[in-house]
């Protein structure tokens, strides 16, 4: 039954990825974080260059990699975009708390080693010492993240129990991804890093126009600052 399904369901999830990809891309190279040539538009009002050059690299990984491979990979890529998501919220919260972002940080290192420790080094007296060490100064940062002054908006809605519910979906999400074996785990690491380093080699190569993104802004009629 989970074979059927997934024959049924994957095909639209490729090809909703592919129809989002390109607008995607677009807005990433109008902020600058990738090259121009994604935004480029031809006479039909198309991305067609983007959707080239995306296409061809999804082809290409769909051809030459396992899909047991591409199955992990995508699930804990998905853990961290949650994790991002979650970052986010807590951030949103403390907006003008300098250490919230370098706290915020630290809590997915943690959140990250203690998952690890749990998975893969749990059979020894130093494992479990480690990870309840690991597991206090978690909360522990976390109560300083809490400790920060929060922002509040009545035209907005706010989650309750900030940042804690979001910590715990880092936590939780952290640990999913460390039930991966060691070398898929740390070949995810490796090209989140490399993604990382891209973005901010290209951006600081190229000078962000202040115009490309006023589209962006022109129909909000509330802003977080204003509140």
């Amino acid at each position: 039954i989970t074979a059927v399904g997934e024959l049924v369901v994957l095909p639209i999830v490729v090809l909703l990825t592919l129809m989002a990809q390109p607008r995607l891309q677009w807005a990433l190279a109008m902020d600058g974080y990738l090259p121009a040539v994604f935004a480029e538009i031809d006479e039909h009002g198309n991305l067609f260059k983007g959707t080239l050059y995306a296409g061809t690299i999804m082809i290409l990984l769909a051809t030459f990699l396992p899909f047991a491979f591409l199955d992990d990979f995508t699930s804990a890529a998905q853990m961290l975009v949650f994790c991002i998501s979650n970052a986010s919220v807590v951030k949103l919260r403390y907006p003008d708390s300098s250490n919230v972002n370098t706290l915020l940080l630290v809590v997915n290192i943690l959140s990250m080693t203690s998952g690890l420790i749990y998975r893969h080094f749990w059979d020894n007296t130093i494992g479990h010492v480690i990870f309840g060490a690991l597991s206090l100064i978690l909360i522990g940062v976390v109560t300083l993240i809490a400790r920060n002054p929060a922002k509040t908006c009545p035209s907005f809605y706010e989650a309750p129990l900030n940042p804690f519910i979001p910590c715990l979906g880092i936590y939780v999400n952290w640990y999913l991804v460390s039930q991966l074996d060691l070398s898929a785990f740390f070949l995810l690491v490796l090209f989140f890093a490399m993604i990382s380093a891209f973005y901010c080699y290209y951006t600081t190569k190229r000078d962000l126009h202040k115009g490309q993104q006023q589209h962006f802004v022109a129909n909000r009629t509330i802003s977080l600052t204003e509140c």
